[in-house]
């Protein structure tokens, strides 16, 4: 499974939740912990620093996306590191063939198509996750960690989302809100997850303990978001014009009241409107995942503020 993503939305977190349920990480798994992440990165050994040769190699790196060139995938030294990307794989298959193995990096937004190729070459199929964060939230974590500009920050969301369009596009991602859902509920979080993406893992008593001691949001670098506000529709019983008078009447609210702001919502059980709220609710971008994940955007300083498992 390849966890991706921005930079500081959470991928660490939900990789570790995922360790600690017993997926792979490789064959030394780099959990050491720094300033930055207390808890650790819980990345394979080699990705980051593997992924971010491949990137100076074009010209980049992981703050500073340049356009590759044409045909740029079959130039001789990026045929080198895509051998060494392979052999990386490989060796970690062999030495910890545990049914569920993660490689977790946000490079591989920019990266996919090398990824895509070896992956193809070793037969696999992976599962996606796209680790998603307030927008607000990530310039302020990175700004805190490598001190750029507001501006180089949102010029790094900016290339990262759109990588992430380009490779993805026709492909079963499942975007999640990482961090807002592992705080809220992570039991139920990590579940429908694994439910969503079929993934061979199951939270059991004794390793969702793990994951709770493991999961401490005293450490995120961001204000931690308390729902100040529950909204709960039941479309077995109301419209789809509930939710649309409730959407334009938080359109009004300042950023940081939308940012607490939780809506519960119960799907119709009749096909046709349930077809009928998600194309809404696709139309102001906010996606139901069949996890139940409703993320919700709005343009300007309104960034994302809904987040909550479907009842179903």
């Amino acid at each position: 499974m390849l966890i991706i993503g921005h930079h500081r939305s959470g991928t660490s977190a939900l990789a570790g939740s995922f360790y600690f349920l017993g997926a792979s990480l490789g064959v030394s798994p780099g959990l050491k912990p720094d300033w930055s992440n207390p808890k650790g990165h819980f990345e394979t050994d080699w990705g980051s620093k593997l992924n971010e040769q491949i990137l100076n190699t074009l010209g980049s790196s992981w703050h500073a996306i340049k356009p590759f060139k044409k045909n740029w995938i079959n130039s001789k030294k990026i045929k080198n590191l895509r051998s060494k990307l392979k052999a990386n794989i490989k060796s970690d298959l062999k030495a910890d063939p545990k049914p569920l193995y993660i490689i977790k990096d946000p490079r591989i937004n920019i990266l996919f198509p090398i990824y895509k190729q070896v992956l193809t070459e070793l037969n696999i199929k992976p599962k996606i996750i796209f680790s998603q964060r307030n927008q607000q939230e990530i310039i302020f974590s990175i700004k805190r960690r490598n001190n750029f500009s507001e501006t180089k920050i949102r010029k790094i969301i900016k290339d990262y989302e759109y990588y992430a369009k380009k490779h993805l596009k026709n492909r079963k991602v499942v975007y999640s809100t990482s961090l807002e859902g592992l705080s809220y509920k992570p039991k139920n979080y990590l579940n429908n997850l694994i439910d969503d993406l079929n993934l061979p893992i199951n939270v059991g008593q004794t390793s969702f303990k793990e994951v709770e001691n493991f999961l401490d949001f005293k450490l995120r670098n961001f204000h931690q978001v308390v729902p100040s506000k529950v909204y709960k529709i039941d479309f077995n019983k109301k419209r789809l014009t509930s939710l649309k008078t409730l959407i334009s009447k938080q359109r009004t609210i300042k950023s940081k009241t939308l940012a607490n702001l939780v809506l519960e919502i119960t799907m119709p059980k009749n096909k046709a409107k349930k077809t009928k709220v998600k194309n809404y609710l696709s139309q102001i971008d906010g996606t139901p995942t069949r996890s139940g994940i409703i993320k919700i955007n709005y343009q300007g300083s309104i960034l994302a503020f809904i987040n909550r498992f479907i009842k179903r």
